[in-house]
């Protein structure tokens, strides 16, 4: 996996006291995937649980990419035009990603959601997905902050 964390204009990655940081609105209870999972497991539990996408890890439990409903689809159409058996997630699953750390702080994430356009990020501490951080996590948090008088 490739941990591509771009830097963002002039956005400090740290946080003060003050600051809401993205262990503070992540989901810490989330569904991963294995990377041996087929398309069709993968596509079946990010419809059962609604999601856009989900972190795949390795044996180890360490992150290895992110699978996502536009990568299922991809798959399934191919899969079915050519006629070929499923395969595992891992051979057409996204590797280079975007992270954030937990101690990243909201106004950096929120950043990276005004540049990229991803619906959720990976939380990532040594190398282990410890949660998923969505736009609407930070949206919410944003908005408590404006109505505190912090934003």
């Amino acid at each position: 996996m490739v941990n591509y964390t771009p830097e963002t204009r002039g956005m400090k990655k740290e946080s003060t006291t003050t600051d809401v940081l993205a262990k503070d609105i992540m989901q810490k209870s989330f569904v991963q995937l294995k990377e041996s999972q087929v398309t069709a497991e993968a596509a079946q539990t990010l419809l059962d649980y609604k999601l856009p996408g989900a972190p795949v890890v390795n044996e180890a439990g360490e992150l290895t990419g992110f699978i996502s409903e536009k990568d299922c689809l991809h798959r399934v159409i191919k899969s079915r035009y050519l006629n070929t058996p499923s395969i595992p997630i891992s051979e057409y699953m996204s590797t280079e990603l975007v992270t954030v750390s937990p101690e990243d702080n909201l106004f950096y994430v929120v950043e990276l959601f005004t540049r990229h356009p991803y619906h959720c990020y990976p939380v990532v501490e040594n190398n282990t997905c410890v949660g998923l951080i969505y736009r609407h996590n930070c949206l919410k948090a944003t908005m408590e902050n404006y109505r505190r008088g912090y934003a």
